[in-house]
């Protein structure tokens, strides 16, 4: 039997090759003939209807742009942001919280601390006005002696008992008593407080005093919780640690997060039956930083979805400058052997470029004289004397401070070197490096130091250790100067660091205060300014600004707010939000 391999063979040879071929180009052909008929004929018919094609395509794709652009116009028109509720939210500040007692509240975090969890009788709203809080209104007597405040009737502390004029009484005698160590014993002296029934406050000064008003900031504490707490004992009692305030919101814990850091989270919760209605957010943290560097991350990392006290300019993060009440000085020790020479003060006031100083600074917000510029109507449009170098200049000749070869001035053979002092912070560094650079160019040699924060009120302030000191004054809601500029003040305990001493200033300051007539009042601190400029005990360089850091979304702060103080901030804290929702109106 033939094998299998070749019997294929065979086979293979009997195939006809070349009749395979013909069949292939058959093949050939039909498939062409079938491509031109098929294919290449329907492009040729798609070539004809291109410009309709392309037409209709057109329109098609503007329908569903005009379609998506009403869709979108009629979510904004029947849509509005509205402040999120029920959300967390999370804002750093300057520690450390030592006593959550607001009696004893000193750093930025126990203040702020403060402000979230208790009342007051007034408030400074974010427009810098004096507001009702917990008080419903108050009169003043014709001799601007006694002051009556009424409460309103559904304040409730936050365990639920309802505030009254005793916890507003006891408050007051707790800071004057000078066994409870309390910060405003001083402020308090002589004033005469009682209660009028459970809704009636009365005050009685020993003299008018105009500015008695903003003092009624204070917050108030709860007289059934701590009325028989011994006021030695005040400071070191348990409710420092687990207060009950009225305000919007309540305390629930105080974490420590980092030891070593001292770093800790005030957790506070909201409280619903806050008097003026709950806050739309539902919990409030305060994280407590060490340090500035600290606080940075804090908000760089989004820790938190705020940072107050600091700029931090990020992708995601944005920045509300918001000015306040203080104002940044260059303060000189009139009674100085060296500046206790008018012409000499004149000269460094007229040989400094404020404007230029403000803008190297970051664009600082102008301060001209001692009184805030939107305090009064006629005081704050008396400016300090300008810049102008030649002036300056001629007036140290004039002096006999002769510029030697070495660019210092001297006079009898003593140079005129002058000791400048401020806090150490990167803030003061730069500022007291731009006043030396500015200064020496006058021929006047300036040692800087810079001091410690914990140390400058022993070490520099007590004992005026310093001749020219550069310092933020809180001036407050009221345009009364009298603590920095008063003769009475230029003692190691006042706040008067000049040493200034005028009888025409001091008679102004006390006028003006003793006078509740606002016209009156400004007549009296417009001589103040005009004698303040003539004697020149300081050099106004800028007013003051909140940086408040937050992250996108968040809504609180507004770079057109204007605070007293830093902490006023809180005053619509139940209107804030940490992110927008959209709510949709009913067209």
């Amino acid at each position: 039997m033939e094998p299998k391999k070749t019997r294929s063979w065979h086979r293979l040879k009997k195939i006809n090759l070349k009749s395979v071929d013909q069949q292939s180009k058959k093949v050939e052909v039909a498939t062409a003939r079938h491509a031109r008929k098929f294919l290449l004929g329907r492009l040729e018919n798609l070539q004809h209807i291109r410009r309709h094609l392309i037409g209709w395509l057109t329109l098609l794709i503007v329908l569903i742009g005009l379609n998506a652009a009403q869709i979108i116009f009629n979510q904004n028109y029947v849509s509005v942001a509205q402040p999120s509720e029920n959300k967390a939210y999370a804002e750093g500040v300057l520690g450390p919280i030592n006593n959550l007692n607001p009696l004893f509240a000193s750093t930025d975090a126990e203040i702020s601390a403060s402000k979230l969890m208790f009342s007051s009788l007034l408030a400074y709203d974010t427009d810098g006005k004096l507001q009702s809080d917990v008080a419903q209104n108050y009169e003043v007597s014709p001799d601007g002696r006694t002051y009556t405040v009424n409460l309103k009737p559904d304040v409730q502390w936050h365990d639920g008992k309802q505030l009254t004029s005793k916890d507003v009484v006891y408050t007051v005698q707790a800071m004057q008593n000078s066994l409870t160590g309390s910060r405003q014993s001083s402020s308090w002296q002589n004033i005469q407080v009682s209660a009028n029934g459970p809704q009636q406050v009365v005050f009685t000064l020993p003299t008018s005093y105009a500015p008695f008003a903003s003092a009624l900031t204070f917050p108030i504490l709860p007289e059934h919780i701590l009325g028989k707490v011994a006021p030695e004992e005040l400071q070191e009692n348990e409710f420092g640690k687990h207060p009950i305030g009225s305000g919007p919101f309540k305390f629930v814990d105080l974490q420590t997060i980092d030891v070593n850091k001292e770093k800790s989270a005030l957790q506070l919760t909201r409280y619903d039956n806050y008097y003026t209605g709950p806050a739309k957010l539902s919990r409030f943290s305060l994280y407590v930083y060490g340090t500035r560097d600290e606080l940075v991350k804090g908000i760089q990392y989004h820790e938190v979805n705020a940072a107050s006290g600091v700029g931090v300019v990020a992708r995601g993060l944005k920045v509300a400058d918001v000015t306040i009440n203080n104002g940044v000085f260059a303060l000189y020790r009139t009674d100085n052997t060296i500046l206790k020479d008018k012409n000499i003060r004149k000269a460094l006031t007229q040989g400094l470029d404020r404007q230029k100083l403000r803008a190297q600074l970051g664009d600082k917000k102008p301060l001209e004289g001692p009184i805030i510029n939107n305090q009064t109507q006629t005081a704050n449009l008396v400016f300090q004397q300008k810049y102008d170098f030649t002036v300056a200049n001629q007036l140290l000749d004039q002096g006999g401070w002769i510029k030697g070869s070495d660019g210092v001035r001297h006079k009898d053979g003593q140079p005129l070197e002058l000791r400048l002092v401020a806090v150490d912070t990167v803030n003061y560094k730069r500022i007291t490096k731009l006043l030396n650079e500015q200064w020496q160019k006058l021929g006047i040699k300036v040692q800087i130091q810079l001091i410690d924060p914990e140390q400058i009120q022993q070490v520099i302030l007590r004992p005026r250790a310093y001749d020219i000191l550069v310092y933020e004054l809180s001036q407050g809601g009221d345009p009364d100067g009298y603590a920095f500029w008063h003769s009475s003040q230029a003692s190691s305990s006042g706040l008067n660091f000049s040493n200034y001493v005028s009888s025409s200033a001091d008679d102004a300051l006390l006028t003006a205060r003793g006078r509740s007539n606002i016209t009156l009042r400004d007549a009296k601190y417009a001589n103040f300014a005009k004698r303040w400029v003539e004697d020149v005990p300081a050099v106004a360089l800028y007013r003051s600004s909140l940086k408040y850091t937050t992250t996108d979304g968040t809504q609180s702060l507004n770079s057109t707010d204007s605070l007293v103080n830093a902490t006023d901030r809180y005053y619509h804290v139940t209107d804030w939000s940490s992110e927008p929702d959209a709510t949709y109106n009913t067209p």
